[in-house]
């Protein structure tokens, strides 16, 4: 029967969708993921939607689509098109092992009207202050990235490790293990927390997570109050067995007064294909056979219109506010405020579009960007940052905006890249080892891709960094590089990203023999 392939067909979408998604953030061997991410991330709704404030590129209409397609059929985006959905579907299977066959999985529960409108008007009213930190909390698809970024994502990394050190120790040497330069331990248990938290949430409650505390979920769900198909009970055909509601892990069929809260429904046709007598269909739902009973649902009419109002508003608000302020107070000592990726402008813009999804630190092939704690606030927690701890961004690298779905990084060309701006390097003398030890180094200039770098006489034929501030990218090839603790360049935010100017880029090659007399002098003292 037809009604019977649709759970099939839905269960095929979502699998693909949740798959590929996941591909994107635990792939570290292929550029398939990167090549191919926008066109499977168009489809999520608010990485879309804060895109549509930078650029009207592909990526920015998806979250259009997915409200015009959601006053036709529902709330599909909830059980085909979320990677966290799917997620709770897969805990839901998972938590039948923990409950008797016979006893009942769901039952119907009344709305929680007030808790699920006053999360989406906080969300705006904090979007309208430029503040993201609650998306960053409860947006799905940012939150399942938490946990492939921090928990799932080093989870296959270290099996990959362990397998290549198996073939390693048998003798065959066609794969190299994975070279893992930081673990930051507070994402890492941000993740554990949030992944018990959903995995409990729907194990033992199904979706409560999308009708309660989802912001995206409730927004849909107003669109699909007025949908144009909507599941239908037959009162002719129903029997009242209670199959449906039994099945039904949004809790939103009930069977006294065979209705069902279609604001909660999230399309997932499990109750299609259980009820034995046919009598619930995925179908044209006007004119409506059965008149509705608001009052018994709990959703107040009255308030219908205002919230429907400034759930379609969010799309307006989002783009509109200014960060909240954050700390700018700078020491001469190392820095304290986090540095932003090239194409992110300024760490307000960032900050007021990231809902720290994770997907730029999973692809960042140096690892330089590493999620943050408390380095951009606590608003900005598990935003991405610029660690030079564990890495350097690359002269010539443009992943991060090429792969970022909400527009926070800007896709930029590679020349635009090498002359991007994002912080300077600032040489702290008293912590150089020339200086502390008397040895030569020069790992800092060695490291430099701009040249604004050089080393200058000392004394003793020593040489020490002298910085040149408006070649300097601020890529943090320096920094990382510097064998000194605390380390004697620190790269410092440049608040608004800056262009330099062009590097010096044959300045060895018109030298050659002073280059080659600078290797033989310093060979022996070279701190490595």
């Amino acid at each position: 029967m037809f009604w019977k392939a649709l759970k099939p067909l839905r269960v095929i979408l979502s699998v693909f969708f949740f798959l590929w998604i996941l591909f994107l953030f635990t792939d570290s061997w292929t550029d398939w993921s990167i090549n191919a991410g926008n066109s499977i991330l168009a489809w999520q709704f608010i990485p879309s939607l804060l895109h549509f404030f930078s650029s009207f590129a592909l990526i920015s209409a998806g979250f259009i689509l997915i409200s015009m397609l959601s006053i036709v059929f529902g709330r599909f985006y909830c059980s085909s098109l979320c990677p966290l959905g799917t997620f709770q579907d897969i805990m839901i299977r998972f938590g039948r092992l923990f409950q008797k066959r016979t006893k009942r999985r769901f039952r119907f529960t009344r709305p929680q009207t007030r808790i699920r409108y006053s999360i989406l008007l906080v969300v705006i009213l904090l979007l309208l202050v430029g503040n993201v930190s609650l998306l960053i909390l409860l947006d799905p698809y940012s939150y399942f990235g938490k946990l492939n970024t921090s928990l799932f994502r080093p989870a296959v990394n270290r099996l990959f490790d362990e397998f290549v050190y198996i073939l390693h120790y048998n003798g065959i040497y066609g794969l190299a293990p994975l070279e893992h330069k930081v673990f930051l331990k507070e994402p890492f248990f941000m993740a554990i927390v949030l992944f018990l938290i959903i995995s409990f949430l729907a194990m033992f409650k199904g979706r409560w997570y999308c009708n309660v505390l989802c912001p995206v979920g409730t927004f849909l769900g107003l669109l699909s109050k007025w949908s144009v198909f909507q599941i239908r009970i037959r009162q002719t055909a129903c029997t009242q067995c209670g199959s449906c509601a039994k099945a039904c892990k949004s809790a939103c069929i009930d069977m006294r007064e065979l209705r069902v809260d279609s604001s909660r429904c999230v399309s997932c046709q499990n109750c299609i294909s259980v009820c034995p007598e046919g009598g619930i269909r995925y179908a044209f739902a006007y004119p409506k056979s059965q008149p509705e009973k608001s009052d018994k649902s709990g959703y107040d009419p009255s308030r219908r219109l205002f919230l429907a109002q400034s759930g379609l508003g969010i799309g307006v608000l989002a783009g509109s506010g200014v960060l909240a302020a954050t700390t700018s107070a700078e020491s001469a000592k190392p820095r304290r405020i986090a540095i932003t990726p090239p194409g992110s402008f300024s760490r307000e813009y960032f900050t007021e579009r990231c809902t720290a999804c994770g997907l730029c630190i999973s692809q960042c092939p140096t690892q330089v960007l590493q999620p943050a704690f408390l380095e951009h606030g606590i608003s900005g927690m598990m935003q991405a940052f610029m660690d030079f701890s564990a890495g350097f961004c690359n002269f010539e690298c443009t992943v991060c905006g090429n792969v970022c779905p909400t527009g926070a990084i800007l896709p930029l060309k590679k020349d635009e890249k090498k002359r991007t701006q994002i912080g300077i390097a600032r040489f702290i003398e008293e912590e150089c080892i020339v200086i502390t030890k008397g040895t030569q180094c020069g790992a800092c200039s060695e490291h430099c891709p701009t040249k604004a770098c050089d080393m200058v006489l000392y004394k003793n034929h020593l040489n020490i960094p002298k910085m040149d501030p408006d070649r300097c990218i601020g890529c943090g090839a320096c920094e990382h590089i510097c064998p000194t603790f605390p380390k004697s360049i620190i790269v410092d935010e440049n608040k608004i990203h800056l262009t330099a100017k062009k590097s010096k880029k044959n300045s060895n090659k018109q030298n050659p023999e002073k280059q080659i007399h600078n290797q033989e002098k310093t060979a022996e003292d070279f701190p490595f």
